[in-house]
């Protein structure tokens, strides 16, 4: 199936000349997914944005072939949140939600992982954590005297 990326863009446009300033960018979304569709699916997976508590004020979808140079640069410098389009779509109720803020160092280490692996950071934060908690997991001995995992 192919697939594209589209940016959550802000657009600032009191001043001349206009801001196009991303917000998220969310891959491998499905080629026959709509600008609607993909709203959708933002606001139902709990992703806000708007202005003045107005939901989507001043922000709108753009799929990367409709992007302004801003935005492009924003992708290309890997420094805004990157998400999956399946993690949008609800599987399971086994699946919670978390908001985690991380230094600027880390985050930027996290997101240089993610560029070269070609994934989303969210994919590698998964895979780190489970590896981590498997690694707690095969060494009770380390968690029961209470010493720190390497």
């Amino acid at each position: 199936m192919e697939t594209t990326i589209w940016a959550v863009v802000w657009h600032i446009h009191q001043r001349t000349p206009h801001r196009h300033v991303a917000q998220l960018f969310i891959t491998d979304v499905p080629r026959d997914v709509t600008a609607r569709d993909l709203q959708r699916a933002l606001t139902r997976a709990g992703r806000q944005f708007g202005e003045f508590g107005i939901p989507w004020a001043n922000h709108h979808l753009e799929p990367r072939e409709e992007w302004e140079d801003e935005v492009e640069g924003a992708w290309n410098r890997r420094d805004v949140a990157c998400i999956a389009y399946a993690d949008l779509e609800p599987r399971d109720d086994e699946r919670v939600a978390v908001t985690l803020r991380l230094p600027r160092d880390l985050h930027a280490r996290l997101q240089g992982v993610a560029q070269r692996r070609g994934v989303p950071a969210h994919t590698v934060l998964v895979e780190a954590v489970d590896a981590y908690l498997a690694l707690l997991d095969e060494r009770p001995d380390r968690r029961a005297a209470g010493e720190r995992a390497p």
